[in-house]
């Protein structure tokens, strides 16, 4: 889930489509089924239905960005931000 999925979706293809191209036996059926099941737990990783929570692990600027944006995505669905950090972490309240 999140747009940037995408993005990292084509850089998979973009790679196995050059490792084949460099004789490395992946077919594209295999790539097909790579993206099909991969997950990645505790990236917009949606734990609860009513309401409805996600839980990301976003633990820098860029990442805090990129679940800003997909959130932004729900339009009416209220949302809330539960934000941690380790004491010797750099953030701004």
């Amino acid at each position: 889930m999140g747009d940037h999925q995408l993005n990292n979706a084509a850089v998979a293809i973009k790679t196995a489509e050059l490792l084949q191209a460099k004789q490395f036996i992946i077919s594209d059926e295999t790539i097909k089924m790579g993206l099909k099941i991969t997950k990645w737990p505790g990236r917009m990783e949606q734990i609860h239905n009513k309401p409805i929570v996600f839980l990301d692990g976003a633990h820098n600027l860029e990442g805090m960005r990129v679940l800003v944006d997909s959130a932004q995505k729900f339009e009416g669905v209220p949302v809330k931000v539960l934000f941690t950090a380790m004491k010797d972490k750099e953030f701004v309240e």
